[in-house]
């Protein structure tokens, strides 16, 4: 009898521990899917970061060969105004 006493007390604890390991299996098991979840969210904003990052690179690079051009453009103007004054005020001064 002590010993079916002794049985019963043990296999009461013993499904107690069992019933606290899986809640903590449970629990832990939501917590992984919510981390999963997040890492899936932040790794799709990283790579349209990465996306507008590389897409904002390409404008300012678009930006600085317009600049450059158009820098170009009114250098290569001020001289032909220059070459050509210079020709007009050679031939009327002559």
């Amino acid at each position: 009898m002590e010993q079916s006493q002794e049985f019963g007390a043990l296999r009461f604890e013993y499904d107690s521990l069992s019933r606290n390991t899986e809640n903590v299996i449970s629990y832990t098991q939501k917590e992984l899917h919510e981390v999963n979840a997040i890492l899936d969210s932040t790794s799709r904003n990283l790579t349209e970061t990465k996306l507008l990052l590389v897409d904002a690179q390409d404008k300012i690079r678009n930006e600085k060969y317009q600049r450059l051009k158009s820098k170009f453009s009114w250098g290569v103007g001020g001289l032909a105004v220059g070459f050509g004054l210079s020709a007009l005020f050679f031939l009327l001064y002559q």
